[in-house]
Formats: C-alpha cells, structure tokens, sequence
C-alpha cells in the first residue's frame, strides 16, 4: 500500500514538474512527434506505393482477371483424358484445403470440367446419312452458373438425376447457328471404336449477364461449343458413360489479397508453393497459368527497396531532429539542476528522483507516440 502511495506522488510530482515547464515540453513533444511521424510514415508510405503498383499491375491492360485470382488447368489435349477417380483428389484438395495454406481468404471457387469433343446428332435418323455431326462438342458443367447467366429461352438443366437424356443449355449463337431448339433432343456419340451414345436434350438458350464479370476465367464465347448441365447430372449421368470422362479440369480462385504486405509476402509464396507442389503430386501435369506470384515476388524486392531508399534520404532531417529533442532535454536538466538539490536535500533517493524522470519521460513519449502515429 505504501508503494502504490509512493508511486502516486511521485506521479503527482512529475505532472507538476511537466506543466511548470511546459513551453520546455511543448517544444520537446513537437521534437517527438515529428520524429516518430517521419520514422513511422516511411514503412507505411513505401506499403502504400508498392501496394497500389501491384494491383496495377495485377489489372494492367489486357488482363480480365481479379489481381488475386488463380486459375489452375489440366488440359487432356495435351496430356491425356483422366478418370474421375484421378479428378476426385486434386478437386478435393484445391476446393477444401489450398485456401488455408495459402493463406488468404476464399471470395469465390469456380469449378469447370468438360469431356472430350463429342459429335453432336439430331435424333432423327435421317441426319447419320453423311455421318457429318452438327457440332463436334464437349460435355461439362461450370459451378455457380445460374446466377452470371440469363436463359434466353428454357430452363437451367434439373439437379435431380436425369430420365432418359441429360439435360443441357446451349450459348445463344450456337443455339442461332445450328437451330437449335429447347425440347429438342439429340444424341453425343463418342469414336467410333468406343460406341459411346449419350443422349441429351436442349434445356435452354443462355447468354452472360455480364463478360466483364469476374466468374468468367475464360471469355464466354470459349464455351460457346461445350453443352453445358449441372455438376450432380455430369456426375451421376455423364461419368459412368465415359471411361476417361475428364479431358479439360479448371479450378478458378479468387482470393482476397487487401491485406497483403511486404512481411506477408514470403509466408503467402510459401503457401502457393506448397500447394503447387501437391497438385502436382495428386494429379500429374496440372498447372497454375494464372496467379499473382511473379508480380508478388517484384511487390517484395521493390517494397524493401523503396524503405531503405528513403530511410537513407531521411537520414539528415531525422538526425536534425534528434539534435533539437537533445538540446531541448538538455536544456530541461540544466533548469532543473537546483530542483534535484532540493528534493536531495530534503530526503529523496536518488532512485526516486530517477523514476521521476522515468515517468516525466513516458508521459512525454506517450503523448509523441500517439500524435506521431497519428
């Protein structure tokens, strides 16, 4: 209890010292505050440039894609048709587990996968006469659909399991090319050493909301030659149908990357390392085409750059300043000489008189702190 009376007077002490020298402290808190103003904005304003040249250059010309999206392939032109026991594990890794080692949250997870060119047949017989189909056409789903499309015409393809054909929609300039209608039904054959038939029936007619949008990791047109249904009918219809049902697997992120900075920048390369090294390892040849990583490692280099370069510029005017906090506290102490006799002289420690010191100096640093951060 004595303590804490102690420490209180002294408090009471140091607060009457501040304020009978308070021109003194004023232009010793103005020394404070410009120096932890001047030390703290040039972090924070070299963050702030490099961070608005990444996102430049992540949106520069040409590119559609959210700065911090990344798009993820396996194309079986190149590397072959996969089962979907071999598109299972990757799937389940990108779409469950990247997004915490990566680092950042998820705004949106886009799926595509899309079979082997088909060719498309009318129903009706007569149209095998010159075994010319009327579109050579790929079969697949794209995740979250419904709502960056309109239907022209129909409806969107049943998630319930399909009756006797899969339920499809086609681009309206296919649908206008081709004539087709919604009702129509039709037939996907596959080689002819694999008799495989697949029939299907004309659900609706779509255009896109909006190209622009950020969904679209392609440009709509690129599946103006796929037929497109419902993930669950692709999967319980279309899969067993086909031994090799996945020639084209897109995995398309977009992550939020507000609160990227230079410190986070190795930790979150890591990440995308680590997961590229696994997607590698579930599902042979597949690749990321499209990521913020070589525009992140430029972000990096160029942000501590910029610290160093204007910490060494600065040099000068924060010595200039710590030269004037030196001659004012200076001045303080040499005023002050006679006050230290007296409180000696009438019993005081010289341990009290340092922690009065000490609390005169955290009250003065605490108030620069404050107005230099702000």
């Amino acid at each position: 209890m004595r303590f804490i009376v102690t420490v209180l007077s002294l408090f009471v002490i140091a607060a009457k010292r501040l304020w009978h020298q308070r021109l003194l402290m004023l232009c010793l808190l103005a020394g404070l505050v410009v120096a932890v103003g001047l030390l703290s904005s040039i972090p924070l304003y070299s963050d702030a440039v490099n961070n608005r040249l990444l996102q430049g250059q992540l949106t520069e010309a040409g590119t559609y894609r959210p700065p911090f999206a990344f798009l993820w392939r396996y194309i079986g032109a190149w590397h072959g048709e996969i089962g979907w026991d071999e598109y299972g594990p990757v799937n389940e890794y990108l779409s469950q587990q990247a997004d915490g080692i990566v680092g950042l949250s998820a705004d949106s997870q886009i799926r595509h996968v899309s079979t082997a060119k088909l060719r498309l047949f009318p129903d009706d017989d007569s149209a095998f006469a010159d075994d010319a189909p009327l579109l050579w056409s790929g079969l697949g789903f794209i995740s979250n659909l419904e709502s960056h499309i309109q239907l022209v015409e129909g409806n969107f393809p049943s998630d319930e399991l399909p009756g006797q054909a899969v339920e499809v929609i086609v681009s309206q300039p296919t649908a206008e090319a081709l004539g087709l209608q919604v009702g129509e039904g039709y037939t996907l054959f596959g080689s002819r050493r694999d008799n495989v038939q697949i029939p299907v029936q004309i659900a609706g007619v779509w255009i896109p909301v909006d190209t622009a949008d950020p969904f679209w990791f392609y440009q709509p047109g690129a599946f103006d030659e796929i037929l497109l249904t419902g993930e669950d009918s692709f999967e319980s219809f279309v899969v067993p149908a086909l031994e090799e049902p996945v020639e084209t697997a897109v995995w398309y992120q977009i992550y939020d990357g507000s609160r990227v900075r230079p410190a986070s920048v190795d930790g979150l390369l890591s990440g995308v390392r680590t997961v590229e090294a696994r997607v590698t390892s579930l599902l042979n040849n597949t690749t990321l085409d499209a990521s913020p990583v070589e525009a992140l490692q430029d972000y990096g280099r160029s942000s501590s750059e910029l610290s160093v370069m204007l910490t060494i510029f600065s040099l000068p005017v924060i010595g200039l300043i710590l030269y004037f906090i030196v001659l004012i506290a200076g001045m303080v102490v040499r005023r002050e000489q006679s006050e230290i006799a007296i409180l000696r002289s009438r019993g005081a420690t010289r341990g009290q008189i340092l922690f009065i010191y000490l609390l005169e100096g955290l009250l003065i640093g605490a108030l620069g702190l404050f107005g230099g951060l702000l």
